[in-house]
């Protein structure tokens, strides 16, 4: 009885020393809520606790001025690549320009409107952004915005969409169904959220465990190209095909927010593009397409990205 006492309590002393280490030379536990901050216009920011993350909330070393602003989600902010690898650090270090990284992941058409407005410096000389399709025409992005703060969004709006401002429209997209948390699973929400070492063992060993095991979710290429989720190819399909009613709404919400954006580069002499960034099986799709090889493709896979906008003009 007394070694199995002794045993126990090394044990958790070590799992107690794991947690201090993670901690403390890790950023682990990695959770939405410790790497946001409220921002009332444009719904959170990135915490400024973070490696590489500015005083201002945004993946940027300090600076004060820049030439260029790059806005955009989670592809823009450069998720999986060091800071120096995403696509607004190597454009300028291929112009030898500025450039200022307002990407954060999950923000889409109504953050970046926000930003261009509200936070883009009106010297800047150019404004890029970076649209995913796959998710920006995503209607229930509207709810991260905080309609109640301030005047910016409803004035914003009442000029782009007025009915985006009525209650009917907030609580049908926006509004969750209110149920009861067992205290229970209340426990275990905050237990992998403030243990690191929990939090790192799901992350890193059982997510990836996971995915291994479940290869029938997966599409499977020829040439070595790597796999594709059968589940995120089909919402991706899902959130860009036009011929779905809340899709071709959210289309016409960004025509009107590019003539507002012309409106304001025009107003302050600032060039402005837009880059179409393109889903991970869209990529796949247009390799073998260019090889002649797309009878070699599920079909399942060809007719659900072929529903996929490609572009918009």
């Amino acid at each position: 009885m007394k070694n199995l006492a002794l045993l126990v309590t090394s044990i958790i002393f070590s799992l107690f020393l794991c947690e201090i280490g993670l901690r403390l030379f890790t950023p682990f536990p990695i959770s939405e809520a410790s790497n946001k901050t409220d921002d009332p216009v444009l719904g959170y920011r990135l915490s400024t606790h973070l490696e590489d993350v500015d005083q201002h909330g945004f993946r940027n070393a300090p600076k004060d001025t820049y030439d260029i602003a790059a806005l955009g989600d989670s592809h823009t902010y450069g998720n999986n690549v060091s800071s120096d690898q995403t696509w607004p650090s190597l454009l300028g270090k291929m112009t030898g320009m500025e450039v200022y990284n307002f990407g954060v992941g999950s923000y889409g058409l109504y953050t970046y409107h926000a930003i261009l407005k509200t936070l883009v410096k009106p010297a800047v000389k150019g404004v890029i952004i970076g649209l995913f399709p796959a998710n920006d025409l995503e209607i229930r992005r509207f709810c991260l915005i905080n309609l109640s703060a301030g005047v910016f969004w409803n004035n914003e709006l009442n000029l782009i969409e007025p009915k985006l401002l009525s209650d009917e429209f907030y609580n049908k997209y926006c509004s969750k169904n209110k149920k009861k948390i067992k205290i229970m699973s209340l426990l275990a929400k905050n237990i992998y959220n403030n243990s690191a070492l929990i939090n790192a063992t799901n992350i890193l060993v059982l997510v990836k465990l996971k995915n291994n095991l479940q290869r029938s979710k997966y599409y499977y290429f020829d040439d070595q190209v790597i796999p594709v989720k059968k589940k995120d190819t089909r919402i991706h399909s899902i959130k860009t095909d036009l011929q779905n009613p809340e899709v071709n709404f959210m289309y016409d919400i960004f025509v009107k927010f590019t003539e507002s954006w012309a409106s304001w580069s025009r107003e302050h002499n600032t060039k402005l593009g837009i880059l179409f960034i393109p889903s991970k099986e869209r990529v796949v799709y247009e390799y073998f397409k260019r090889k002649n090889k797309i009878d070699s493709l599920d079909t399942n896979f060809t007719r659900e990205v072929e529903k996929q906008i490609i572009r918009i003009i």
